[in-house]
């Protein structure tokens, strides 16, 4: 695919680089994908299998689509609510975010799991005031958010959080 010009609401999408797909064995094949979605980056990398059960270990070991998102608080908040997959309770901020997905499984029953970094920054929630000079680091798998550090700049005290 040479270009994207797309919207997803009020929210514009292009590719950065030509993107390298293909149809192999029942399987999408992800070569390269990187876009963007207003300012937030987003790539991807991998294979999946189109249908079936959606069960660990039915394709390679490494199977599965690999994507990344990098953006500003605000700006990725956006971007996952323009894609009508998740409610985000994110209104805005400023300062960084990383997250780092995997979707395994099939496209018909795909298991997600992603590491989400929260830099330094500010987020307003929704009917919640904004939260300044905070970080946050997470892990989303099965239904479940594992909440792994967070705490401000301010306080010498972090918050490690584990099961």
């Amino acid at each position: 695919m040479q270009a994207l010009d797309a919207r997803a609401g009020d929210l514009p999408l292009h590719l950065v680089a030509p993107a390298v797909m293909r149809y192999e064995g029942e399987r999408l094949m992800v070569d390269t994908f990187d876009a963007s979605a207003g300012e937030t980056h987003l790539s991807a990398a991998g294979d999946i299998a189109l249908s079936g059960n959606g069960t660990r270990g039915t394709g390679p070991a490494e199977s599965g689509i690999r994507l990344r998102f990098a953006g500003s608080v605000g700006e990725v908040a956006r971007a996952l609510a323009a894609t009508g997959l998740t409610q985000v309770p994110v209104t805005g901020g400023d300062g960084p975010v990383t997250v780092q997905a995997r979707v395994a499984g099939s496209l018909d029953v795909p298991e997600i799991s992603a590491d989400v970094e929260v830099g330094t920054g500010t987020v307003t929630l929704v009917d919640l005031p904004a939260v300044s000079d905070v970080h946050l680091r997470s892990h989303i798998e099965g239904g479940w958010l594992e909440l792994r550090d967070a705490g401000d700049r301010k306080s010498t005290r972090r918050t490690p959080v584990t099961s």
